[in-house]
């Protein structure tokens, strides 16, 4: 998606889904990981509108 000009992030990864991948040996370190849908917009500098 980079060379499109688009950033990826993957939002609330369940621990299970997590341990599932790492049995795989899926390698998820060059995926921008957040928790919540807040913590993305504040990692794309995005300001919260009250």
């Amino acid at each position: 998606m980079a060379l499109l000009g688009m950033k990826t992030i993957l939002i609330g990864l369940r621990p299970e889904f997590a341990r599932i991948a790492v049995n795989l040996g899926v390698d998820l370190s060059s995926l921008n990981t957040v928790a919540n849908v807040q913590k993305a917009l504040e990692s794309l500098a995005v300001k919260k509108v009250v």
